[in-house]
């Protein structure tokens, strides 16, 4: 999150440029009221939280889109929400003062992750002519409204990030496409990083892409001198509450509990499908992480090329292959892989 990212960001400069920060997060935009219980539980939560970019336009910007019926022209919502004056003001509902509407403020530094549904592999993959194209309209709409002084933006690979730089005149943009394994994550999940400053304010200390960029210089590979040992520090507990589910399907072998102790207990408690699956998998991707999260029991899963998809019951766990590890990593792991600091009472 945000929150948690610009704690971190502050913690870097040691605890006596840190203690001299104040983080204030201004406003949030999430339509998942679960995502928007934990930002509530952040340690430092959004003065106003709002669910729905949308409620942004005005009522009169809402029915001209309304009349273009279910399937819209990018060229019409264009004109509608960034080209007619007074399409959206800074004011909608809000979660935490439901008594008032609440502004969009200015702040030096803006986070977005626009719907990626049409961008991604796995999506609808309709581009500009999907349904949340208003979303990403408006949210640039919204940009331009307010003015961060600076914009980052995280999503799918295939996300427009040269349109939409044409929508936000007046700021430079840069880009890069980050494989987190570079970094030693052991969860294969490609993403766009994308800043916009206005012209002429701010540069970036160091490129984001090319030879010299961020992910060619920052990541680390994984051999001898690091590994995913140094992330590893999940608590045997959550282990072994996800082999008692695992062992005691119908289809498992398993005739006993089994405990997180014994170094093949999770191959143990595999039904017959997922030892098929594993095995063809390991055979062809020695040496990379994979999760299962699909229960083959209700459908099968083909998997990425360098993911396999097969189950759990909490679908969080990642077995890392190789790399003297070999191993399955729970949740706890996941967040602590993803450079997040886990508060044992988010657990």
């Amino acid at each position: 999150s945000p929150s948690i990212a610009t704690h971190c960001l502050a913690a870097g400069f040691g605890a006596e440029a840190a203690s001299r920060m104040k983080l204030q997060y201004y406003n949030s935009v999430e339509w998942s009221n679960e995502c928007n219980f934990e930002l509530s539980s952040l340690p430092t939560p959004p003065c106003c939280q709002h669910s729905d970019i949308t409620a942004f336009l005005t009522a009169e910007t809402r029915e001209l889109i309304a009349e273009l019926g279910e399937d819209p022209p990018r060229e019409k919502l264009e004109w509608i929400i960034l080209e007619r004056p007074g399409a959206l003001t800074t004011s909608a509902p809000c979660r935490n003062h439901p008594d008032r509407t609440c502004h969009f403020r200015h702040s030096f530094l803006h986070v977005a992750g626009p719907p990626c549904v049409d961008w991604s592999i796995n999506g609808l993959c309709q581009g500009l002519s999907g349904p949340t194209t208003a979303h990403l309209l408006t949210w640039i709409a919204l940009v331009r409204l307010v003015r961060p002084s600076v914009v980052i933006c995280e999503n799918v690979v295939r996300w427009p990030r040269t349109c939409v730089a044409k929508w936000l005149d007046g700021y430079t943009v840069s880009s890069t496409v980050v494989n987190n394994t570079a970094f030693g994550i052991p969860v294969e999940r490609s993403r766009r990083y994308t800043v916009f400053v206005p012209d002429g304010t701010h540069t970036l200390a160091r490129a984001l892409s090319g030879r010299f960029g961020v992910e060619a210089t920052l990541g680390r590979d994984i051999g001898p001198t690091h590994s995913y040992l140094e992330y590893l520090i999940a608590r045997p507990g959550e282990l072994d509450a996800e082999l008692m589910w695992a062992s005691t399907r119908d289809a498992a072998p398993a005739l006993g509990p089994l405990k997180s102790t014994d170094r093949n207990a999770f191959e143990r408690a595999l039904v017959p499908f997922e030892h098929q699956h594993l095995a063809g998998f390991r055979k062809c991707q020695r040496g990379v992480a994979y999760t299962l999260s699909v229960n083959p029991e209700d459908r099968i899963s083909k998997g990425k090329s360098s993911i396999l998809h097969t189950l759990t019951a909490g679908q969080h766990l990642v077995w890392v292959d190789g790399n003297n590890v070999d191993r399955w990593i729970s949740a706890h792991e996941l967040l602590s892989c993803q450079g997040t600091p886990t508060y044992d009472e988010w657990l």
